[in-house]
């Protein structure tokens, strides 16, 4: 068996002194962790109507080859037409993850003679597509809408591409961007703006972004079919003349082989399902976490942790140190929940948490139990 090499068995080593060492870990309990909000992934009603589908249509398991080879499959062209209709825009252009997604846009999009204005809390994978791109990247501090604004006068004279990219709904805090405002910056400056609508495609409409009526404002946005759809795969809304450009230029979707065809009707199934019960149980969703939230907000300095001001599906629990977090998240799956401790470098030094998130799933009273169990931990873990 060949060993670890010494110089990366001490970058894993250092990671585990300080409490960041990630493992695997299966399914275990009440689901508090995943982005399944509506239920989608495991919904039995989708389940057979999706059988049904297939069962009606020859699919290739395989696509053999990237879409410009022979990966171009006529069930991708139909769920792309779909997709650029549920989403608002023009086309649309789907890859495997929101990560290649996200990848492919920037790193396209952007060049080392562009300027890309970027929310410090934005998606690692929005940061490795401008980092891939070598465009000059300005990070301003989270919805800081000010802070932006200086940005932009002071760099008002760049002869290059801006772009101001933000998430709609931000991972790990829950909370919205304030894309009004934002929408207006980059019209006044002469910027693009792209948006990540990941964690509101399907809670919110198709995104925040057309639910604002701001589709005409936003260059294009970045949607997954692997949260409130209960699916894989992500696709980027746009005109056609940029999802021609990126089929031209983006290496992420040029060499790669194209997605499973059976995620097209997959995806198309839950659309037509969204259409159905996503309002309803958007709305549970919701519900539930503002239920949780008035449950909490009125003991954070008893139990010493905080909370951001999240509008979402997601209730981020701030505990702050690492130690403390992962003890904490270790007691509460041994009363069967699936809470996962978040700790840097997913999240900032000192905000360490517990990513709780709400599905259509859950009740009332599952909420009223974590609580109980929830403070009697924090009793043992002040």
């Amino acid at each position: 068996m060949t060993e670890l090499p010494e110089l990366l068995n001490a970058r894993i080593q250092e990671v585990s002194r300080a409490g960041k060492l990630r493992r695997l870990y299966g399914r275990r309990g009440l689901d508090l962790t995943s982005n399944d909000y509506l239920g989608f992934a495991s919904d039995p009603v989708l389940k057979e109507r999706l059988r049904a589908t297939i069962k009606n249509q020859d699919i290739p398991l395989g696509a053999s080859g990237s879409r410009l080879l022979r990966g171009q499959i006529e069930v991708f062209e139909k769920l792309e037409e779909k997709l650029a209709l549920f989403s608002g825009k023009e086309s649309s252009l789907f890859f495997s993850s929101g990560y290649q997604a996200n990848l492919g846009l920037y790193s396209t999009l952007l060049t080392p003679k562009d300027l890309v204005f970027s929310d410090e809390y934005n998606h690692a994978s929005i940061i490795d597509g401008i980092k891939l791109s070598r465009s000059l990247c300005l990070v301003f501090p989270h919805n800081d809408v000010a802070a932006l604004r200086e940005l932009l006068e002071k760099n008002k004279d760049h002869t290059g591409l801006k772009v101001i990219c933000v998430e709609s709904v931000f991972s790990m805090e829950g909370d919205f961007s304030p894309l009004e405002e934002l929408a207006e910056l980059a019209h006044e400056y002469s910027c693009l703006f792209v948006v990540d609508e990941a964690h509101a495609t399907g809670v919110f409409g198709s995104g925040l972004v057309k639910t604002k009526n701001l589709r005409d404002k936003v260059f294009a946005t970045v949607h997954t079919a692997g949260k409130a759809l209960g699916a894989a795969g992500a696709w980027i809304a746009c005109d056609q003349s940029f999802k021609e450009f990126l089929i031209n230029f983006s290496r992420p979707f040029i060499y790669s082989t194209a997605p499973l065809p059976l995620m097209a009707p997959i995806i198309e199934t839950a659309l037509d399902y969204l259409a159905e019960v996503g309002e309803k149980r958007a709305e549970t969703a919701l519900n539930l976490a503002t239920y949780l939230i008035l449950k909490l907000e009125n003991q954070q300095a008893h139990y010493n942790f905080s909370l951001p001001d999240t509008k979402s599906c997601i209730v981020p629990l701030i505990l702050g140190g690492t130690a403390r977090t992962l003890v904490v998240a270790s007691k509460l799956q041994d009363h069967q929940y699936d809470v996962r401790a978040i700790r840097p470098p997913s999240v900032p030094e000192g905000t360490s948490r517990l990513r709780i998130v709400l599905n259509a799933k859950l009740t009332a009273g599952h909420i009223d139990s974590f609580v109980n169990d929830l403070f009697r931990v924090l009793k043992e873990c002040p």
